[in-house]
């Protein structure tokens, strides 16, 4: 008797687990809730372009699905973070991120790219997790190609000038070191 209770906690939390994003589907009339994410992109006028991306353009705010830009506000530098629903590693990244963007969200734009994914899943991850910065729907992956980013996740800072200061493509990049990277590759003087 107390192998199947063991068990049964076991499996409850394995569906637990599952229900983040990447598991959660959409549901149809008479079905269960859909995801209701909506947070919006920045609508401040873009004041400079970033250079390396080129001719991307017509991407789509994942939370309000209107159009979206990437660039430069406000004199800001940007933090890019190319993330997916299907990204394993995009998991433990995302809370470091909302960490991140809730401490120096005044002093650089934290833009997310939801990367080659489904606008369904995407919504889930974002609202599972909590997120509170915007991102935008990019699903043929027109971001990642720009930057040459082989893999998710992926992270790019650009300058205020619309430069490209880092890419970083590895997993497990926590609070401290989103700190470090904005520090060291766009000049700033961030707290921890």
């Amino acid at each position: 008797m107390r192998r199947r209770s063991a068990l049964g906690a076991v499996a409850v939390a394995a569906l637990g687990l599952s229900a983040c994003g990447e598991d959660r589907e959409p549901t149809s009339e008479g079905g269960a809730e859909e995801p209701t994410w909506d947070v919006a992109c920045p609508d401040a006028p873009v004041d400079t372009a970033v250079a390396d991306l080129g001719d991307v353009t017509g991407l789509t705010c994942l939370g309000t699905d209107e159009a979206a830009e990437i660039g430069i506000r406000e004199g800001k530098p940007l933090l890019l973070s190319l993330w997916a629903s299907w990204c394993e590693p995009c998991r433990e990244e995302t809370p470091e991120l909302e960490k991140f963007f809730q401490a120096h969200g005044d002093a650089v734009t934290l833009l997310g790219v939801d990367t080659e994914d489904r606008r369904d899943k995407a919504l889930w991850f974002a609202e599972d997790f909590g997120m509170t910065f915007p991102s935008v729907f990019d699903p043929e992956g027109r971001v990642r190609r720009a930057f040459s980013i082989v893999g998710l996740p992926g992270l790019v800072t650009v300058n205020a000038d619309g430069s490209t200061a880092a890419v970083v493509n590895q997993p497990g990049i926590d609070y401290a070191g989103l700190v470090d990277l904005a520090n060291r590759t766009l000049n700033l003087e961030l707290s921890p």
